[in-house]
Parts: C-alpha cells; structure tokens; sequence
C-alpha cells in the first residue's frame, strides 16, 4: 500500500525547494535551449512567410494567369470548380513610343477589383488611374520604352488597339498622365519565355472601365487561383489545351506557380534561401548545444541523487513514479522559463531578421509564438527524460550500496605495485573505470580537431585567394533564340554600342571586350558523315530511335537508320536557303580576342584586316568525331544520341558505332557560303511554310575559311562565344558585313585601378540602368562576387566552428559531469584518504593526470590526423597530377580549442575539490 501513497508531485515540489543551487545551472540550459527551440521555429516561420511576400510582389497573388480567353470558357472554369479565385484583366492594345522601340513597347488594360488585389501591383511611386486618359506602367516597360518620365508628366504613345486575341493593323495616338510608377511583374512572369508572351502580360494600366478604340475589341486574361487539390495544374493544362495539346481556343496558360517556383534560383532567392540555410544551422547548433547543456545538468544532478532514488525504490516506488517526480521537476522548472525564454526569443528573431537585409519581414503573431513555446517546452523534455531513463533502470540495492563500482573492481585487473604513487594510483583507477566515455570522449575530440583544421585552413585559403576573374564588370543577355536557324529579331534581346560607351565614359573604365551570336547556315551539296555527326539533332528526327532501337546501331547500319527522315523545322526553312545546309553558330569577338588564337591554329593564319571586312573568318571544328549512343539516367528504352571529339575519341571514352574526321572542306583557303534566316517575331507554321510570306527575311553572303582550329583554348572559354561544335568565328566589325547590325550578348569591362566599394557604387547604377531596359539581362560585378564569396566562407566558417565547439561543448561537459560526479559519489573516499595522510594537492594531481589521459588521447589522434592526413593528401595530388589542394596549413585553432578545453575542464575541477576539502574530514567520511 506504500506504493499508492507516494505522490510524485508532492517529491517534486519538495526536491525542488531542497535542491535550488544544484538546479541554478539546469536553470540557465534550459533557458537558452527554449530561446534556440522557440527561436528556430520562429524564424523559420518569417521565413516562409518573407518568401511568400516577395513571391508576391514578384509575381502576384495568382496560380496562373489565362491569356486569350473568353468569358464563356472562364463560366465553364467555374462551373466545373477548375478555378478558386478569378479576376479579368481587359486587354485594350499595344503600346510604343515611336517606331524605334516598336518591338519594346507594353500590353496595357484595366483590372477589375479581384483581378487587381491576385496581380497585386505594387505602386514605386504615384497612385493607380482613377480617370480616363490615366496610366500607371511598370518601371522596366518604361526603361524599354524609353520614357524618362515622371509621375505627374504627360507622355504620348502609339497605341495599337486589341483586336480580339490579337493586334489590329491601324494605329492611334494617344495622350496618357503618367499617375503611378509600379513594380516590376511582366519581366519577372516572362523570364524565359518568348516575345509573344511578354506582349501579351499587362504592364501598363489604365482605369476601370476604360473603352476600347472605336473598331478595337478587347480581349481577355483571366488571373486565377487553383484549388488546394492534387494535380490542379494538369488538369486546367488538359482542359485548355486538350489531350494532344493543340490550340482548342480556350486560351493560352501562364503557370505562375512554375514560374514563382524558380525563384530560389534567381539572385534575390538564392541569397534568401542562403542566408535562411546559414542562420538556420547556426541556431540548430546552438539549440542542441543547449540541449546537451540540460542533458549533462539533469544527469549531474541525478548521480548525485543515486542513493535517493534507490531509497524510493526499496520503499515501494515504481519507475512510472520516478521518472514522474522528476518530470515533473523539469516541467515545472520549464513552465517558470518559459514567459522569459519566448520574450528573449521574440526579440531575438527581430533582430536576426532586421540583421539579414530588406529582403526578410518580421511577421507578429501570438499563436505562432505560443507553438513555438510548446515545441521548446517539448525540446527540454526530451532533454530531460534522455539521463531519467538510465538512472531508472539501477536497482534499489544497486543504487544505495554502489554496487557498480565494486564490479567493477572485480571485473578489472589491478596489478599491484611497490612504488606507491597516490595521484597516479587514483587517476589509473577512474580512468579504468570510465573506458566507454574515453571512448567517446575521444572520438568527438578527433572528428573536431580534424573537422576545425581543414575548416580553418580551407577559409584561410578562400580568404587570401579569392577567385581571380577576367573582368572587373560584365553585361550579359540570356534572351532566348528559340529556333536553331531563324533569327528572331524580337528574341536577340542584347546591348548596343551606345550602351558600350556609356560605360567606357565612366573615369574608372579602362578597356571593354564584347562578343555578339546569331544563327548561320552554311549552303553545302551534300552532308557528309561528319557534318551529320556534328550538327546532332539539328536535321534528323531520329525519335524513334532514341525511344527503343538505339540499340540497333552499327557501323553498317547507322546511315540508313538515322540519316534519313530530316525534321519538320530543317525542311520547312531548307525552301528558303534552297540547298542542303549545315546549321552552325557565328559567333563574333574583338580582334585582339581573335589574335590570340594564332597559337593554337590547324591551318592558315590570322588576318584581322580581311575577318573585319567579312572576306575572312575563323572555323573552329574537331579533327575527329566519334558518335555513340548511351541509355538515359532515367531508364527504361530510352537512349541519347551523342558524340565526343578529339582526344576524347583517341582515347575511346565511349564505344562508338562509327567515327569520322574533318571534311577536306573545313580547310584554311576553302570559300564559304553562309545563309542567314531573320524574322521581326515568331512566325506560325503557315507563315514559316509560305515562302512567299515575307515574313522571313533571307540574307546571303560569301566568305572565304581564313584559319581552323580544332577547338577553343580553355584559357579563351569565356572570351569566345561558343554554341554547338563547329564554331564560325569573326570579329565585331565582320559580323556587321556578314549578318548586319546586331546587338552585344555580352560585353566584359575592365578598371584601371583595383575595384573599391567606392568604385563599385558608381559604376554599378550605370549597368542596372542599361539592363533595365533589356528583358533577360542583367550585370555582373567581380567585386561584388568576390565579396560574396569571402561572406560566404566567413558564413561557412561560422557553421562549421559553431559545430566543432558544440563537440568541444560535448567533450567538456561528459569530462566535467564524469569527474564530478565521481567527486560527489566518492565523497566518503576522499575523506578516507584524507584521513590517512592524502593532501588537497595530491587528490588534485589525481584528478588532473585523470583529466589529461581523457581529453589526450583525443586531442592527439585529431591533432597528427589532421597534420598527416593533410600533408598526404598534398603529396598524393602533387604525385598524381591532380594539382595543389586549395588548402593553407593552419592546425592553430584546434590547438587553442583544445587548450581552452583543458582551461575550462581544470577550472571546473579546481572549484570542485576546492569546495569538497574545505570540509572536515569527519563531514567527508559522514558524506554530509
């Protein structure tokens, strides 16, 4: 009947008034492991919530958006519950200011009430059109159209009305006060895609209610949000489009959610996400280090509680209530730090969020905070319950009488000796005893040791050589060019020469380097072997192939296998060049690019004055192709086409069904015949197919092959614009003789002084602002970059040494807790000792040799891994060729670790033999 009178609540409270300064300790660890727990997930949550604000403001409320749609299929959306939400934008035509940036101009409409809160346009400047002849545009549309105005100015633009699902061919003036400035959404939802998307996007908006042009018919995109259900997005894709993806004049979908989905790829996304990854472990370290805080304290407290919890047993008590007494005293010590912890931790992640930049929003909210609460409240439990559950498991007898350590001496040999040595008899026999933990105790000391060696001495190295560029700033255009022949012009967005010396003006500016690409064909009487091998799947449709019969494939039989049906593009635009022809790639660069090429020529040489006039150009094309046929990662029947060259095939990196080399044709001396295809938009199948259309524009010239080269030197990569493996190579000036007037893919600029931040200030706005007026561009500082990669080996060094010291922590808290212990259960030892003659000197050296042969071995092993590992690793590299490691030989901070370790261990010991030998003999003996 003793059992049902204990009341674990009841000990609780008791133990808790009895034990106030062991639980002093407890008190700090669990406050600090609540901080880190609550804070964690706090964080986490202004995360989320940070990432979903700027989805917003980048690329609206909405899943998708529905272009070219009517109101009866948006009714049967709805009818069939396809679509949540939905607004309409009314689309009233095309805007441009004046002919020159016809092809830049902006899609304006007016929004109703829920087409404009799922758009969610953000407003820079300015307020939203309330009146007729009003308009708000966003800023980039107004860079690329060229409007430098104002809010509260006047402009005038050249509207073409809508005309239903597209442009009528009459044209308007028409007269606008420019009321607001708004936020990028057309150029963020249009990355990537083609110019007929971009002109479809609103970018400009007037006021509710606007009427079309006389004559014009408003068309319709419908801006949705999906229902929260499995496969919402193929389902609208397959009703829009039906089972075979043809034009069923539903409508043309957007998917903001694909595109939203992307931007933890652009620049502001990888820098949030990077950021949220580099905070997020740094707290996780420091919650489980504070974690293993409350572990240690609840199981210092709990050994020298031992004989208390092995009187409750003899006297009835079962495990549930012992593990409940003690539950309830961590609980209770919990509740009271939880007010404190979640204020600490409240203000905690506000500060963090305001330290991380604009691109992070601290969000209040209570219930959010009190889960946080709960999820540390349940962190210190866990803590709490890890050393209750092995001190339950002794058994009452077990737990008065000590009886592990006399098994212990039985179990051990101890060899006895004449030289009596009390320090190093003592420390012998602990030791002895603690083998499992010197174990661990060890094995944690080497993984940090090393951990923290290569850690510092890889930072050490980034930080004193960071990444050398070949440009101090560069622009750079990703436009698309969708088809491997046409030119179209509306798609090669890039930067002109004005935009070249606009930059070269800046006093900081020494030199420029720029590289222009379009497509080419080259008019051949017949495709060889090789030029079949080289242009891939350019000019056969070998789908059938690939999906199951690759295998098929061999020296005999590979002509007439894969060179024989030529895709539906290459014959559609074969009537316009009239003859068999080569797709390849004319790239151009600065002459004194190309000169620097005269070093690795096959064949012929270099003349810069013949290449500028376009009578010359350069050919880069392999000796040798070796084409072979692999099955795909993804399994199945699935095979790749694919070829490798040059030293590659030498050395037979893959089994080929067949190889072949370089046409006598591709020789210095040889003429060239180069087509050029160009179109101001993307043109239908109908268009494309009609050569009577002159919708495509064909240009002819004749050239001559002045040198040939094998393949572009690794040292002039990213000097020379390369797609493809036959390269037709010029300079700026010829690519204006042969292809016309095109823009700049890219452009490197180089200071003539080292970057400063100073520097970079100014010269920086003068790149955003030519971007800006460009769909797909954007600007490159190596400055910056730099100074980026030295933040994230600062952060990387961060996290890494958060973890090493929370294994030191580890380390330091098992060695303190062990000899602590030991200290508290073998108090009537000591006083024995001391009663036959032991010093507080001698029990102290027992206790240090203790602390030495602990953390020694450990920090010995770590130290001579790291060192011999290090140094063998340099040796193998440097033996096998593979280079020198990118590491700087730095074991200093494991060292004063390691030292510091020791520091802290000893002091902790000092203090606990100091306050164990200031009592009376008799008071140790007694074990009071």
């Amino acid at each position: 009947m003793a059992q049902k009178m204990l009341r674990p609540g009841t000990l609780a409270l008791r133990n808790l008034k009895r034990h106030k300064r062991q639980y002093a300790a407890t008190v700090t660890g669990i406050i600090l492991a609540l901080v880190f727990a609550s804070g964690f997930l706090y964080f986490f949550y202004c995360y989320r919530a940070s990432a979903e604000i700027l989805r917003n403001e980048e690329y609206g409320l909405e899943d998708c958006i529905i272009m070219h749609t009517n109101e009866e299929a948006i009714k049967q959306l709805q009818s069939q519950d396809m679509i949540e939400e939905n607004g309409l934008a009314h689309i009233l035509g095309y805007l441009y200011a004046g002919e020159d940036f016809k092809t830049t101009g902006a899609t304006v409409a007016w929004l109703d009430d829920e087409a404009k809160e799922l758009a969610n346009p953000t407003l820079l400047a300015g307020a939203w059109p309330e009146k007729d002849e009003e308009i708000a545009i966003e800023q980039t549309a107004m860079a690329q159209m060229g409007l430098k105005a104002e809010v509260g100015d006047t402009i005038t633009l050249t509207m073409q009305p809508q005309n239903g699902s597209a442009l009528s061919a009459l044209t308007v003036e028409k007269s606008y006060t420019l009321t607001g400035i708004l936020s990028d959404k057309r150029s963020n939802l249009a990355a990537g895609e083609n110019s007929d998307v971009k002109m479809d996007i609103p970018a400009a908006f007037v006021c509710a209610g606007t009427q079309t042009e006389p004559g014009g018919l408003e068309g319709l995109a419908c801006y949705c949000k999906l229902p929260n259900s499995g496969g919402r997005e193929q389902s609208l894709w397959e009703w829009i489009y039906g089972d075979d993806g043809s034009d069923t004049g539903r409508g043309h979908l957007l998917n903001t959610v694909i595109i939203a989905g992307n931007m933890l790829y652009t620049t502001a996304g990888k820098m949030m996400s990077s950021r949220f990854n580099q905070t997020a472990i740094l707290i996780g370290v420091l919650l489980v280090a504070a974690c293993a805080a409350i572990v240690n304290a609840f199981n210092t407290n709990l050994q020298a509680r031992k004989k208390q919890i092995g009187m409750l047993r003899a006297v009835g008590a079962t495990k549930g209530q012992i593990v409940k007494m003690y539950g309830i005293e961590a609980l209770l010590i919990a509740c009271l730090c939880v007010p404190v912890s979640l204020l600490l931790s409240y203000f905690a992640v506000r500060g963090v969020i305001g330290l991380l930049g604009s691109d992070y929003v601290f969000v209040p909210n209570l219930w959010v905070l009190f889960l946080c609460g709960v999820f540390g409240l349940l962190c210190v439990l866990l803590a709490a319950m890890i050393p209750l559950v092995g001190a339950t498991r002794i058994s009452p007898i077990q737990a008065i009488r000590n009886i592990s350590a006399t098994r212990k001496m039985k179990t051990k040999r101890v060899r006895t000796k004449k030289d009596f040595r009390l320090p190093k008899l003592l420390a012998a026999r602990r030791t002895m005893f603690s083998k499992r933990r010197q174990v661990v105790i060890s094995l944690f000391l080497t993984i940090a040791i090393i951990g923290s060696g290569y850690a510092v001495s890889y930072g050490t190295y980034q930080l004193d050589h960071s990444y050398r560029y070949n440009f101090d700033y560069q622009l750079n255009s990703t436009s698309n060019i969708f088809v491997d022949i046409l030119n179209v012009r509306a798609e090669m967005n890039g930067f002109t020469e004005s935009d070249r010396q606009a930059v070269l003006r800046l006093p900081y500016i020494e030199s420029s380097t720029g590289q222009k690409q379009c497509h080419a064909s080259v008019r051949v009487d017949a495709l060889s072997d090789y030029l079949n091998m080289a242009a891939g799947d350019m000019i056969y449709d070998n789908i059938d192939i690939t999906s199951g019969r690759a295998d098929e494939l061999t020296g005999e039989n590979y002509r007439s296998l894969l060179w024989q049906k030529e895709s539906d593009t290459y014959a559609r635009y074969k009537t316009y060049i009239q003859s068999d022809y080569l797709p390849v790639e004319l790239g151009a660069a600065d002459s004194e690019t190309l000169e620097q090429l005269a070093p690795y020529l096959d064949s012929g040489q270099i003349n810069t004055d013949r290449i500028d006039a376009g009578e010359e150009v350069i050919v880069i094309a392999p000796v040798r192709i070796g084409f072979y046929a692999e099955p795909s990662q993804g399994g199945g029947d699935h095979y790749y086409l694919s070829y490798d060259t040059n030293a590659d095939v030498t050395s037979g990196k893959h089994s080929y069904f067949a190889t072949a080399e370089r046409d006598r044709d591709l020789t210095a001396g040889k003429a060239l015949d180069l087509a050029f295809l160009f179109s101001n938009h993307m043109p239908d199948e109908e268009e494309a197919a009609d050569t009577q259309n002159d919708t495509i524009e064909t240009r002819s010239v004749q050239t001559a092959i002045g040198a040939v080269l094998a393949e572009t030197p690794k040292e002039l990569e990213l000097l020379i614009p390369s797609r493809g493996h036959i390269l037709v190579l010029t300079s700026i000036s010829g690519m204006e003789k042969l292809a016309g007037s095109l823009p700049y893919s890219q452009i490197d600029f180089t200071l003539n002084q080292p970057c400063t931040g100073e520097i970079d200030s100014e010269v920086q706005p003068v790149l955003d602002e030519i971007t800006s007026r460009i769909d797909d561009a954007y600007s490159t500082s190596a400055y910056a970059l730099v100074q980026q990669q030295k933040n994230d080996t600062r952060t990387m060094l961060t996290i890494v040494l958060s973890i090493v010291i929370l294994l030191f922590v580890f380390c330091g808290a098992i060695v303190n807790n062990t000899i602590t212990a030991d200290i508290r259960e073998n108090r009537r030892e000591l006083g024995t000792l001391r009663a036959v003659g032991a010093s507080a000197k001698e029990l102290s050296q027992a206790y240090i040799l203790q602390l030495f042969k602990m953390l020694g071995w450990g920090s010995a092993i770590g130290l001579f891994g790291f060192t011999g590992s290090f140094f063998a690793i340099r040796l193998i590299g440097q033996a096998m060729d593979y280079g020198t490691m990118e590491f700087t030989f730095s074991p200093w901070v494991p060292i004063l670790f390691c030292l510091v370790l020791f520091a802290v261990c000893s002091l902790n010991l000092y203090i606990k033999i100091k306050h164990e030998t200031k009592n009376s003999i008799v008071d140790n003996i007694r074990e009071l």
